[in-house]
């Protein structure tokens, strides 16, 4: 199973209309009814996570974010002050479901890199290269043995043959998420082809599964990121560029790709367009 797929997908979708349609219920205080609200939603990110470790969910405030994952903690943060508000507007109820979607889909990007780590089907983008310099030089066999190593770097291979997968404890730490995520992601390395061989959704930028999920481990070094945050903190950057290039990271490419479709679908099974243009009443409350 995967976010992407597309019952995961509805069950979402309808788990985010039926919070919608009772919005209001579920309390006769305000933290009464916000209460009931961040339970529901709790439950609706866990239910579509039971194919890998469902992050932690807290609610707090997020400074003015709607939603936020954080892999070194496994955790989920989603912003409190909307799931307090009896008057939410519907654009924002949309947006909040979207978001959270979307940020559950970065752990599931960790949770795949890290399957495909200890599947052996991937591998650390700066270890290949080097191991296989020094692959050229090492061991016996003369002339012929450096001419069948060539020949196997020629061809894209490891002239070491297949490399055991790494440990548990290294992919953790490499990765920077829990190593019981990744025990988890490792006693099911063998659906990592399943994935693989699943349809590639439309979003994806590169042509296979396997290619994407190598770029988002490239991204996992967060150069990029940090090289972004003091771009978009100089007065003098375009703000503009800045956002185009966070949009088209890897990562960000498809966790914003399903945030789209989810938004889509929700608008699609609640029946209102979202008014950007007005202030929803509390009669709109409702399937």
């Amino acid at each position: 199973m995967s976010l992407q797929f597309d019952p995961i997908r509805h069950q979402f979708v309808a788990d985010c209309a039926r919070l919608w349609s009772t919005w209001l219920q579920g309390g006769s205080s305000p933290m009464e009814r916000q209460a009931r609200r961040e339970q529901a939603l709790t439950q609706a990110i866990g239910r579509t996570t039971q194919f890998m470790v469902p992050p932690a969910v807290r609610f707090a405030a997020t400074g003015g974010g709607w939603a936020s994952f954080d892999w070194t903690t496994w955790r989920l943060t989603v912003n409190h002050n909307h799931t307090r508000r009896d008057d939410i507007r519907y654009r924002n109820f949309v947006e909040l479901c979207a978001t959270v979607y979307h940020e559950t889909r970065h752990a599931e990007q960790f949770y795949r890199i890290a399957q495909g780590l200890a599947a052996g089907r991937l591998k650390f983008p700066d270890a290949s290269a080097a191991s296989d310099r020094q692959a050229m030089h090492l061991g016996p066999g003369g002339v012929a043995a450096r001419i069948k190593a060539f020949d196997a770097v020629a061809q894209g291979q490891s002239p070491l043959g297949q490399k055991p997968a790494p440990p548990v404890s290294v992919i953790a730490r490499r990765l920077s998420i829990p190593q019981h995520v990744v025990q988890h992601a490792s006693t099911r390395a063998t659906y990592f082809n399943n994935y693989l061989n699943a349809s590639r959704p439309t979003w994806f930028k590169r042509p296979t599964v396997l290619d994407e999920i190598n770029e988002w481990m490239r991204a996992t070094g967060k150069k990029t990121y940090s090289e972004m945050d003091a771009w978009a903190q100089d007065d003098d950057s375009d703000r503009e560029r800045v956002n185009r290039m966070y949009r088209d990271l890897p990562e960000e490419n498809d966790a914003h790709g399903i945030e789209e479709k989810v938004a889509a679908e929700i608008v699609q099974r609640i029946g209102h367009a979202t008014d950007r243009s007005r202030r929803r009443n509390d009669l709109l409350f409702g399937p």
